[in-house]
C-alpha cells in the first residue's frame, strides 16, 4: 500500500513498541488514534482494519464518517456471524465473567499459542524453514509489565465492540 498512498501504521496502546495505557479498552485506544491522527493533521482516509484494530477502526469511523473514503477490512469481526465457535469461550466470558472463564477466553496468552500463529497449519519442513524463531520475540513483548492484563481487559471489553453488531440471522 505505501507505494501507492501515504500509511500510518501504529501500534494499538499496549501492543508493538508502544507503551501500555492506563485503562485499557477499546475506546481509549481510538481515541489516542484519533488524536495522532488529527496532530497529523489526516483528512480523508482509507481505513484498514485488522484483528484488534478492528473495534478501534470502526470506531473511529463512526466518530467521524465524512472522514472515511472507505474501509480495508481483513480478519475482523463487524457481525454476528464472524462469532464461529473459537469464540464460545469468549462469550461465556461475556455473560458469565468468572476467572475460570477469563482463562478459558484467552487460551492466546500461552507460549505455545503464541507459535501457533507462525507454524499453525504449515506441514513440518516449512515451518522449519522459518528463520530466528521470531514468536520467541513476540512472547518477550506479550510478558512485558500491564501487557497480559491489556490483553485480558481487551477481550473483556470486545464485549462493547460486539453489542453494536446487528442482531440478524446468519447468512
Amino acid at each position: 500500500m505505501a507505494r501507492v498512498a501515504y500509511v500510518i501504521a501504529p501500534d494499538l496502546p499496549g501492543h508493538g513498541q508502544s507503551d501500555v495505557p492506563p485503562t485499557p479498552s477499546f475506546a481509549g485506544i481510538s481515541e489516542a488514534i484519533s488524536e495522532l491522527l488529527a496532530h497529523l493533521v489526516i483528512g480523508r482516509r482509507f481505513i484498514y482494519v485488522h484483528d484488534w484494530g478492528t473495534a478501534v477502526g470502526l470506531q473511529i469511523a463512526m466518530q467521524a464518517p465524512d472522514l472515511v473514503s472507505g474501509l480495508i477490512i481483513q480478519n475482523a469481526n463487524a457481525h454476528r456471524t464472524g462469532f464461529g465457535p473459537l469464540w464460545d469461550a469468549a462469550l461465556k466470558f461475556w455473560s458469565e465473567p468468572t476467572k475460570e472463564n477469563e482463562a478459558a477466553a484467552t487460551p492466546d496468552l500461552t507460549f505455545e499459542f503464541t507459535r501457533e500463529q507462525y507454524t499453525g497449519g504449515l506441514p513440518e519442513e516449512v515451518a522449519a524453514t522459518i528463520k530466528g524463531e521470531p514468536w520467541v520475540e513476540d512472547w518477550r513483548v506479550m510478558n512485558l509489565p500491564g501487557r497480559m492484563e491489556t490483553h485480558r481487559a481487551l477481550i473483556a471489553d470486545y464485549k462493547n465492540h460486539a453489542a453494536r453488531f446487528v442482531r440478524s440471522p446468519a447468512i
